[in-house]
């Protein structure tokens, strides 16, 4: 998809800027909907259960799945472990399931299930796999579906602009209802819980993993997703 797409080598920090405040309009809309104020944070009455009921159905209705093929996403047997492991989901290399951690926050466990069918589908770099869960999520009919696409997106985007410029970045953070912070806080508390001395272990072994498949850029490529999110705001706007 990258080689497809020509993207560029870097990004401009206009270019970074002008996504990011793309997708800090579009969670000021979808707040405004969801919530009644700017500072209560969206209540999801759903069990992790219907969550991956609705991540499954959002995929397969979506016009980006590939002809002939479908997915779904299932809860882990071992979401425990998976948290100290430090991960939110992963593809069964055996049997092919979609497997999610359903103890982390409901809104990544909506995005997480759609990377994993997009893994489903054929998508094996990771970046693109997010690029996928997060496309087919930001244009679901379903406001709390893309919601969750909003907030993952903007959490890429400005985390890549805090690199390029803090104080840009923290302009973005400011631009967003303080209810969408909520979301943010309970993401980073709910790994925090689960830190430990051999999740390095984990990634590091994961990272070979993803080399092992073809994949160059390790877990590296998670961060590629910028590129390619950035890249269709470059495309709108011409």
């Amino acid at each position: 998809m990258r080689e497809q797409r020509q993207l560029q080598e870097r990004l401009s920090e206009a270019q970074l800027l002008q996504a990011t405040a793309h997708y800090a309009q579009q969670l000021r809309v979808l707040h405004n909907k969801l919530a009644t104020s700017s500072e209560e944070k969206v209540r999801i009455d759903a069990t992790p259960k219907e969550m991956l009921q609705l991540a499954t159905e959002t995929m397969n209705s979506s016009s980006l799945r590939p002809p002939c093929i479908s997915g779904k996403a299932k809860a882990t047997l071992f979401p425990t472990l998976l948290s100290y492991m430090g991960f939110g989901g992963y593809l069964n290399p055996f049997t092919h399931e979609a497997q999610v951690n359903t103890l982390q926050p409901q809104l990544k466990i909506i995005t997480t299930g759609c990377h994993e069918i997009a893994h489903q589908w054929g998508y094996s770099a990771e970046d693109e796999a997010n690029y996928i869960s997060i496309k087919v999520s930001t244009n679901a009919e379903n406001l709390v579906v893309a919601y969750a696409g909003n907030i993952l997106a903007f959490q890429y985007l400005v985390n890549t602009l805090y690199h390029y410029d803090a104080k840009l970045a923290q302009e973005q953070y400011e631009a967003i209802p303080k209810g969408v912070l909520t979301h943010f806080k309970d993401l980073r508390e709910f790994w925090e819980q689960y830190q430990n001395p051999f999740e390095t272990v984990f990634e590091k072994s994961y990272d070979q993993y993803l080399k092992a498949n073809h994949q160059k850029a390790g877990i590296k490529s998670y961060s590629l997703v910028v590129d390619l999110l950035v890249d269709d705001i470059i495309n709108q706007a011409q």
